[in-house]
């Protein structure tokens, strides 16, 4: 706000400085140790209360609570921040390509004696 000696004027002025909220997602977070989590659960399992049912929708329950077990044990899910980026279509094609060039060259220089 500024302040002036004679009339007493009061200008704000807004800039549009507007913090972008995180948003948030609900979802299984997959890596490789995860899966042969999961893998090593389902051969785990004893799959004999699957097999003994007489009926196909009571073995069929059994099988998808031994599976949804092993899912949520091996990979439950995880809330995950997804951060919105600034705007930045200045960037063109080229200055990417010469950015990874850079880089690479880089790269090269540190692994020189």
């Amino acid at each position: 706000m500024g302040f002036l000696d004679h009339l007493a004027q009061v200008i704000k002025i807004n800039i549009g400085n507007k913090k972008r909220k995180n948003t948030f997602v609900i979802r299984r977070h997959l890596t490789n140790r995860n899966i042969e989590e999961f893998t090593r659960l389902l051969a785990k399992e004893s799959w004999n209360d699957v097999l003994n049912q007489s009926d196909v929708n009571a073995s069929l329950k059994e099988f998808m609570d031994s599976l949804c077990f092993c899912l949520e044990t091996a990979i439950p899910y995880k809330k995950i921040t997804i951060r919105h980026q600034k705007n930045k279509n200045w960037l063109s094609l080229g200055l990417k390509i010469s950015n990874k060039k850079i880089k690479w060259l880089n790269s090269l220089k540190k692994e020189l004696p």
